[in-house]
């Protein structure tokens, strides 16, 4: 009988430029990440948000009236801004495929294989990250170019060719604001664990509990900065800071104007030096958590 060594063997074959090891692993992920039931129910969710806001739209453009969820940039301060249902919706995707990126890989010793073949810890996390944030931009940046396109086509407000162009970079802004924070934080809980539950249940009780210790600190200290504890109003102080403030001439029974403009009690910076701050600290975690295993190879 032929004797077969089976042990590990490293790989030994050419080297390939780090955008195309990234892109491999960005690949395989966003396969598994659509693989799973629940993930396909929770996008399916959002697309029929949509569908609604465009028959709102439609109905808004046929009869000649102004709605104001669809009037001007509303539309998509309406559908990235709102705490429900669009940010329970992104938070549970987030749960969903963050929370089981980088624990499903300790969970099977996968990182180790990783780090076998020339991939680096600062590659598996861009990696993981690009991978759970092109996942969450299918629930946010995908469905908001599609209330772009379908504005434009079917709503009878006067809106120049360039402030639709500020809208389309405004609405894109606004969804990296929402999901690159979150995708590396779930990253960095993931890391944490090897059940893929634990980090998704840590995820939610952060954005829940980030909104209740908000609105108890606004009803009893009743201050500004209270605003800035809660994790969906720094994400959407952020990106109304995006949007162009103007006045859109709106084409309903006579002649009317409505204001489309944001409040933001506080400097765009605060909520951005904040976002960015717990991005970069989540990203230093994971890879001083990946550093023990990088070290095993």
């Amino acid at each position: 009988m032929a004797i077969v060594d089976q042990s590990y063997q490293p790989w030994s074959g050419d080297l390939q430029p780090r955008r195309r090891r990234i892109g491999a692993m960005v690949r395989v992920g966003i396969r598994q990440a659509y693989a799973g039931l629940m993930a396909k129910i929770l996008l399916l969710s959002t697309y029929l948000m949509v569908f609604g806001t465009i028959g709102i739209l439609f109905i808004a453009s046929t009869f000649q009236q102004s709605v104001a969820i669809v009037s001007g940039n509303n539309i998509y301060r309406f559908y990235l801004g709102s705490i429900f249902p669009t940010g329970i919706l992104i938070m549970t995707l987030a749960a969903l495929v963050g929370g089981r990126s980088i624990a499903n890989d300790l969970r099977f010793n996968a990182v180790s294989m990783y780090f076998s073949k020339a991939i680096t810890r600062t590659d598996y996390l861009v990696g993981k990250w690009a991978t759970v944030s092109a996942f969450l931009l299918s629930g946010t940046l995908v469905p908001a170019l599609l209330l772009w396109i379908c504005q434009w086509a079917i709503s009878r407000e006067e809106i120049s060719a360039g402030s639709r162009a500020m809208d389309l970079l405004a609405l894109t802004g606004h969804s990296l604001v929402i999901v690159l924070p979150i995708a590396m934080y779930a990253l960095a809980l993931s890391s944490l664990s090897r059940n893929a539950f634990v980090p998704g249940i840590l995820w939610v009780m952060t954005f829940f509990g980030s909104i209740i210790v908000s609105g108890i600190l606004t009803e009893r200290v009743e201050e500004d900065w209270c605003k800035l504890v809660s994790w969906h109003n720094l994400a959407t102080r952020l990106g109304e800071a995006l949007y162009e403030k103007r006045v859109v001439k709106v084409q309903a029974l006579g002649s009317n104007l409505m204001p489309i403009e944001g409040t933001m009690p506080y400097p765009w910076y605060v909520p951005a030096a904040i976002l960015g701050g717990i991005t970069l600290v989540s990203a230093l975690f994971v890879l001083w958590r990946m550093r023990k295993f990088e070290g095993q190879e």
